[in-house]
């Protein structure tokens, strides 16, 4: 397979916008959607770092992520020119291709509810023309290249370093560039903190109110889970028929994320690389399990315990969907997966003091390094929200657990759950997906703060 790749020389660019331009007419895009973007380096023109430009496109990489992660198998190669291309006939619209792309290729289209991104133009490909990117790029900067690695671009502001194989080539900036000169280092350091303070944060791709659906099943599931191991491990009987309609439910609004909810039945297809394909399959399976455990057959054992395996393997795929996203600090451990949580509300619900008390202090734990060691800002509405999720989440629980009163257990439940709500919704502000964007205003602080000697 021939492998197309684009060469961009970063000594061309004037970032006039051309080839975002081009790539519009020529694909028919909606307005306010752009497959191709340019990305500015120090926008403030701080005088001691240099301005430079990036025209950043789908990179078509080797190991395209979007193509691998994609639940419903939407993406595909073409052998002949190296495209990754997406048939939007098999999209379900659940815009995990952009969470795990780091070059924040794929956009969704709130017209169509589905994905789009470059193509890299495979129809004049397939007929010997270049992108349409390429041919109108006015100073040459954009290339179309081949798979030789002729440039090694080494560190590229803005672009993010992965293992994915992008296929692109830089031209680096040239060593010997004008520079702007400052009288004192005094100045420079006034100058280098004046725009520390004026440089902006983008937001996450992945935030709270994107996903609240998502969160939503999250703790439905959980739930469920918990309760069916704790009727094994207690006395505690479930209603078969509510137990099922929340099951249901959960399924239901964890499609409303989706752009294509009657496709939802596609998540199923890519089972054997996809964490999202897995979940699906194993929360089903669980709930299947689960309905003939409850209403056929509530004294089989091994059943039951198939049933609550099946849940908390379920539990394990959800937190792993988002172990695969590239961020900028992994967050590894946290208090707000599911999994741990899942044993959390069973020791809760069984009333198992071991399973209570190591679960519990494991999350507080967790939590506590995340709140606090690991954040530089500890302000108010943080600290008040950090209130609110010990003692609703533990500090309660706790003391229903040991003095409990009528009732308590529903109480204990609705108070570790509320408290849930709050660390899952931390858990997806705090996501810091790496982009284009993101990277460009992290490599732009950490310049500004080298420049500046203390």
């Amino acid at each position: 397979m021939m492998q197309n790749r684009f060469l961009f020389d970063l000594n061309k660019c004037t970032g006039c916008g051309t080839c975002q331009i081009a790539c519009s007419i020529e694909n028919e895009l909606e307005l306010n959607t752009d497959w191709r973007q340019i990305y500015t380096f120090n926008e403030n023109h701080h005088p001691d770092l240099p301005v430079l430009h990036l025209s950043l496109a789908c990179n078509h990489c080797g190991d395209a992520p979007c193509m691998k992660y994609c639940p419903a198998l939407a993406y595909s190669r073409d052998e002949t020119t190296g495209a990754v291309l997406i048939d939007q006939e098999q999209c379900i619209g659940c815009k995990y291709c952009s969470w795990v792309c780091p070059y924040d290729a794929p956009k969704f289209s709130k017209t169509n509810g589905v994905m789009g991104k470059c193509t890299f133009c495979n129809h004049r490909l397939s007929v010997g023309l270049e992108p349409a990117c390429v041919a109108l790029c006015p100073t040459g900067a954009l290339q179309l290249g081949d798979t030789g690695p002729e440039f090694e671009p080494g560190h590229i502001p803005g672009f993010p370093e992965t293992d994915i194989q992008p296929s692109i080539n830089f031209i680096p900036l040239r060593s010997a560039r004008p520079r702007f000169s400052i009288s004192s280092q005094n100045s420079l350091n006034d100058l280098s903190t004046a725009f520390l303070q004026i440089s902006t944060n983008s937001k996450s791709k992945v935030n709270l109110k994107s996903e609240w659906s998502l969160l939503v099943f999250s703790l439905i599931a959980t739930t469920l889970s918990a309760f069916v191991t704790a009727s094994l491990m207690s006395l505690v009987t479930i209603n078969p028929a509510i137990f099922l309609l929340l099951g249901i439910t959960g399924m239901g609004i964890s499609t409303l994320h989706l752009g294509k909810k009657f496709r939802a039945h596609k998540a199923l297809r890519n089972w054997r690389r996809s964490w999202l394909s897995r979940e699906i399959i194993f929360y089903t399976d669980f709930l299947l399990l689960s309905g003939i455990y409850l209403l056929l057959s509530p004294d089989n054992q091994i059943l039951g315990w198939a049933a609550a395996v099946f849940g908390f393997i379920s539990l394990f795929c959800m937190d792993k969907v988002y172990s695969v996203i590239p961020q900028i600090k992994p967050q590894g451990f946290h208090s707000a997966q599911v999994f741990l949580t899942g044993f959390y509300f069973t020791g809760i619900i069984a009333g198992n003091p071991i399973l209570f008390g190591i679960m519990g202090s494991i999350k507080l734990l967790l939590y506590l390094r995340g709140a606090i060691i690991l954040r530089k800002k500890i302000y108010p509405r943080r600290l008040i929200l950090s209130f609110f999720r010990i003692f609703l989440g533990f500090v309660i629980p706790l003391f229903m657990f040991y003095f409990g009163f009528e009732n308590a257990l529903w109480l204990s439940i609705l108070s570790a759950a509320t408290g849930e709500v709050i660390d899952r919704g931390e858990f997806y502000e705090g996501l810091e997906i790496i982009s284009p964007k993101i990277k460009i205003e992290t490599d732009y602080r950490n310049q500004l703060q080298s420049t500046a000697v203390v």
